[in-house]
């Protein structure tokens, strides 16, 4: 089968390396798949490292542009199906897909929880769909009550995690071992975070949670990229917070969980309304484990604060603009 996923976000979190993953899988199963996204994404150069093919095309937003290059590829190249996960790119692929003639089957995988509008432009748009997956099973029934879809027609598929890659700890020496690859003390006991730094990941409220416990012995390990880093370290400032900074390497993260003590995910749901003293109209609530959100990464390193935290090294990569 020749299967296309698109992706308009220029960013790299848990959505792009998703589909990097599940391509290299449907790759090794005999499946023929490309991805496409804009020449400027995180992901154009990181599907090398998936063995992934790539196509760049103008799909960031929803442009005349972009739908010429869009639907020439899909008549050119013929694809089985189209699987669709942003908004331009979604919007892009109905609307080419109405012009063509015997087009691919779309499917439409929505990421985020941020709420979808009932209103007929919508419904035309997730309705053209043959499928629709969604990473959570409240995601799924908000597309069905809002969307009136047909339930045979929508699945929750949740993230999947390598386990070879990510394994639980069988033995102590195990997380000792993995807390001195870290440079971390393996008397001291760590609880941490492994997510992109976004504001919807619930870090700010995270450290002010951190700083009430007054617990000297306990620390913690925030590690992930994103556009948060300076409120962070804002935030990390105001507390009075120790900092201990690493170059972020995602070999390394399956050694991060390892050697912590505890995982903490505190995410929170970002809705879109002007909120007062909000400019960007960011207003948000705490989540439950199903809910996630997305944006543009922009800095790229593991923090570590705690008692006698010396600053260390950071890495900070190349912006998507």
């Amino acid at each position: 089968m020749k299967i296309l996923h698109t992706e308009a976000s220029c960013g790299w979190g848990g959505q792009e390396i998703r589909i990097l993953e599940e391509s290299r899988g449907l790759i090794g199963r005999g499946h023929k798949v490309t991805v496409a996204c804009p020449a400027h994404a995180r992901m154009a150069v990181e599907a090398a490292r998936f063995e992934v093919p790539v196509v760049t095309l103008p799909i960031e937003f929803k442009t005349i542009a972009g739908f010429r290059a869009l639907r020439g590829y899909l008549a050119h190249h013929a694809p089985d199906v189209v699987n669709t996960h942003s908004s331009a790119d979604s919007w892009l692929t109905g609307l080419a897909c109405a012009t063509l003639v015997g087009p691919p089957a779309i499917v439409r995988t929505r990421h985020i929880s941020a709420p979808v509008s009932g209103n007929p432009f919508n419904r035309w748009l997730y309705r053209r769909a043959k499928a629709v997956v969604t990473t959570g099973e409240s995601l799924r029934r908000h597309l069905l009550n809002v969307l009136d879809l047909d339930p045979a027609r929508v699945v929750s598929v949740p993230t999947g995690i390598d386990t070879k890659r990510f394994s639980p700890v069988k033995r102590a020496a195990d997380k000792a071992a993995a807390k001195l690859a870290l440079g971390l003390d393996p008397a001291l006991r760590y609880v941490g975070i492994v997510a992109t730094l976004r504001s919807w990941k619930g870090h700010l409220f995270l450290l002010d949670a951190f700083a009430r416990l007054q617990r000297p012995g306990l620390h913690l390990l925030i590690v992930g990229e994103g556009p948060m880093r300076g409120p962070i370290e804002e935030k990390l400032a105001a507390l009075g917070l120790g900092v201990k900074r690493h170059a972020d390497r995602p070999a390394q993260r399956p050694g991060t969980l390892v050697a912590g003590d505890g995982r903490l995910l505190p995410a929170v749901i970002r809705q879109r309304r002007r909120a007062a003293g909000d400019p960007a109209g960011n207003v948000v609530r705490p989540a439950d484990r199903n809910h996630a959100g997305r944006g543009d990464s922009r800095s790229r390193e593991r923090w570590r604060h705690g008692a006698g935290g010396a600053t260390q090294r950071c890495r900070r990569p190349k912006r998507c603009h």
